[in-house]
């Protein structure tokens, strides 16, 4: 595995409870994105990836479980979203 990139996530600057990151995903590339407070290692925090038309691929939330990240096998090299809510 190789540490891509971070990002601190700023409640004050959230919209609608919500924060959103774009990065650039290498077609047939693993990726996992994970979360963390700090405190432990599963906060109750969603994160919804997205396509670059905002369609929803993935998300760390199944019937009102939290895991601690995603795993995407990306398909296509293009821009990514990840809402962290």
């Amino acid at each position: 595995f190789t540490f891509i990139k971070n990002y601190k996530i700023d409640p004050a600057k959230a919209e609608n409870n919500t924060v959103e990151f774009s990065y650039v995903f290498s077609k047939d590339t693993q990726y996992f994105i994970s979360v963390c407070d700090g405190k432990n290692d599963n906060p109750k925090m969603e994160i919804t990836l997205m396509d670059s038309n905002k369609k929803v691929l993935a998300s760390n939330v199944e019937k009102g479980t939290y895991y601690p990240g995603i795993a995407y096998k990306c398909t296509t090299t293009g821009i990514y979203y990840m809402a962290f809510n």
